[in-house]
């Protein structure tokens, strides 16, 4: 009979974070995958334990799926594209060098579209503060705290 696995040592000398070896304390290995609440935690210790890589992917596109209501209009033809390659990837049909193109694309897209919100917050914030005066938010504060 093998010996049981220790799952808290495992994630220790897989460098886990706090957070999830914090999270598992004293429960078995089979409790903790049955109990898990994040599927990244999951994905992770999967591909660190060297489970077959077409597992992974199907389940990370499988959670992938789940954030496709969130997308906006300008990311959801990106998104659609990489997840078809992808699964045209996991039956065979394309090469892993093609889905990674148009991943790293999508990431070029987004990385774009982040840093143009970071510049129209940063807009914003200047326009906030030449409308409203410190001292005004300064004087709002210490009369709320009253």
């Amino acid at each position: 009979m093998p010996k049981p696995l220790n799952l808290a040592i495992l994630l220790d000398g897989l460098n886990a974070c706090g957070d999830a070896r914090r999270w598992l304390g004293s429960k078995s290995a089979a409790a903790a995958w049955r109990t898990c609440p994040d599927g990244a935690w999951l994905l992770w210790l999967a591909a660190r334990l060297g489970v077959e890589r077409q597992l992974i992917v199907r389940a990370a596109l499988a959670c992938a799926r789940t954030a496709l209501p969130e997308c906006s209009e300008e990311t959801i033809g990106m998104v659609l594209l990489c997840h078809h390659l992808t699964e045209e990837w996991l039956e065979g049909r394309e090469d892993l060098d093609t889905v990674r193109a148009a991943a790293a694309a999508g990431w070029a897209a987004a990385a774009a579209r982040q840093s143009a919100r970071r510049q129209r917050l940063a807009d914003c914030a200047r326009l906030v503060r030449r409308c409203i005066p410190y001292r005004v938010v300064l004087t709002a504060a210490r009369t709320h705290q009253q």
